[in-house]
């Protein structure tokens, strides 16, 4: 049986709207041809021989065509929807932007799921797209959601602790909460003192130095600085190795480090911008804020602003990969027996955060006990540091008691914070 190339054409010219694909070769009568051709048939498509009527032919030539198209063109962003994993049951992750930062092009590592088995782990490259046997695939780069099945897991529960103090491990939220003028400040400084130059304090252990970054825009510099180098003095920390790690941020013009965001939730704004690249820079392990009031400017009282603002703080930790810490007061009648609800303002605050700490006054109890054993020293010397939370330990810490030290540093005088083991 002949083929007219022709028929070819007008089939193909009316299927694709009268677009012309090129003219097949005419081919010519089986019993006509020689074994090279019929190998040749062989490889260009035997299973069209038999087909009767050019129409047919047609329709699975310009099958074919589609096919090979759709092969060559690789899945990912181009594709939009349509490029989709092999197995849609595996870790999805989409780059996250609620901290302002520009979406790449390429999937990120997303946090907290950071060294999965879809990830690239802990160097922050793009994850290229992919499928086949592993079972592992990404969709197009253009969503923020993450699903991970339970073999997703797998490879995570293995994975060893990474503290950075105490139990903040990066991309935790920690508040410390006192009154106003307890030494809320003086915790926190001796705290990034003491993950900046692997020293442990309070109870709290340090597995090795940590890069710090502190925001305290309360203080004055001198001040700041005589309060840095009475804790390395006291925690027994190497004052060149603190000066590797930690590092504090100011601003000539400051102000809150995030805004309302366009869906009603909280951003960062251009001051928070600005520090969140310091942050990455300096790959800060542990950051702290100190205080609340002065990082925001959302209502205090209300529970959705402040749930919004601590989503945004809970953002940065997750996508910088690093351990949060911010000090608040407590409202004005909470005196003794301190719990994690007694931070002033929004109750949604407590609920944010994984791990809390408060610093308070000695009871008369435990002032009638430790007074004594030491001369010269009134109740006001002392201070109980507790562990109000914790939610990946089986139960919150036992308390400290710390006591005050006065140091001559400099030109001036700074306290320092002294953990009383008996």
């Amino acid at each position: 049986m002949d083929f007219n190339p022709d028929d070819f054409k007008d089939t193909d010219d009316a299927a694709s709207g009268g677009a012309k694909e090129p003219a097949m070769p005419a081919m010519e009568a089986p019993d006509a041809r020689g074994e090279e051709d019929k190998g040749q048939e062989g490889a260009s498509g035997a299973e069209l021989a038999g087909a009767e009527g050019s129409s047919l032919r047609g329709a699975l030539l310009a099958s074919a065509s589609t096919n090979a198209a759709d092969a060559a063109q690789p899945l990912g962003a181009d594709q939009g929807e349509a490029g989709q994993p092999a197995n849609r049951h595996e870790r999805r992750a989409y780059p996250a932007t609620h901290d302002g930062a520009p979406a790449p092009s390429r999937l990120p590592v997303a946090p907290p799921l950071a060294n999965g088995p879809a990830q690239a782990g802990d160097t922050g490259e793009a994850v290229p797209e992919t499928g086949g046997e592993s079972g592992q695939g990404i969709p197009p780069a253009s969503r923020n959601l993450i699903l991970t099945s339970l073999s997703g897991f797998a490879d995570i529960i293995h994975q060893p602790d990474d503290p950075v103090i105490g139990p903040l491990e990066p991309g935790l939220l920690a508040k410390l909460i006192g009154v106003p003028g307890i030494g809320k400040s003086a915790a926190a400084l001796h705290m990034g003192v003491a993950a900046a130059g692997g020293r442990p304090f309070a109870g709290l252990n340090v597995p090795g130095p940590q890069k710090v970054l502190i925001y305290t825009p309360e203080d004055p510099a001198k001040q700041i600085a005589r309060r840095l180098y009475a804790a390395c003095r006291e925690l027994g920390a190497d004052e060149a190795t603190v000066n590797r790690n930690l590092v504090v941020a100011s601003f000539r013009r400051g102000g809150p480090l995030l805004k309302k965001a366009e869906n009603g939730g909280q951003e960062l704004s251009d001051v928070g911008e600005e520090l969140r690249d310091a942050i990455r820079d300096h790959c800060a392990r542990l950051v702290i804020f100190d205080p609340l009031v002065e990082i925001h400017a959302a209502p205090e009282s209300d529970n959705g602003e402040m749930h919004a603002v601590f989503s945004a703080f809970r953002d940065l930790a997750h996508n910088n990969r690093c351990a949060i810490l911010i000090t608040h007061h407590v409202t004005k009648d909470s005196k003794g027996n301190l719990t994690m609800f007694n931070g002033r303002g929004a109750g949604s605050m407590a609920g944010a955060v994984r791990v809390m700490f408060g610093v308070e006054e000695l009871s008369t109890k435990e002032a009638d006990k430790v007074v004594p054993l030491h001369e010269d020293c009134t109740a006001r010397d002392f201070l109980t540091f507790s562990m109000l939370k914790a939610n990946y330990e089986k139960v919150p810490g036992t308390s400290i008691t710390l006591k005050r030290i006065d140091n001559a540093v400099g030109a001036g005088r700074a306290p320092s914070l002294r953990a009383l083991t008996g």
